[in-house]
């Protein structure tokens, strides 16, 4: 992320109220999850970072992982605008964003 010109910083571990990592750009300010996982990953990582979105008042959510996300977990991250993605896809997803808060059409 800081490659994509963010300022990203890692959260102190056990304090971190569902964010591992905490970025800001252009006043747009986003939290991470991160979850190196051998199995899918599942609800629990949502709900974290959904928590910690309002809880650091951040723009918007996302779990980033190097394995798959359950069909549960899908789903609850698409009722709370949390975004799932491999951690392949991170560079393209800031892209994203920046091009969303400029009012760009994203899909």
């Amino acid at each position: 992320m800081r490659g994509a010109g963010w300022e990203a910083r890692a959260t102190t571990p056990g304090s971190d109220q569902g964010a591992d990592v905490i970025a800001t750009r252009d006043n747009m300010r986003l939290v991470v999850q991160c979850k190196l996982y051998r199995n899918t990953v599942g609800n629990e990582a949502v709900q974290q970072v959904a928590a910690a979105r309002l809880h650091y008042r951040a723009d918007f959510a996302a779990v980033v992982s190097n394995a798959d996300y359950t069909l549960p977990a899908r789903a609850l991250a698409r009722s709370n605008n949390v975004f799932l993605l491999h951690h392949d896809e991170l560079p393209a997803f800031t892209a994203r964003l920046m091009r969303l808060r400029e009012g760009v059409s994203v899909s």
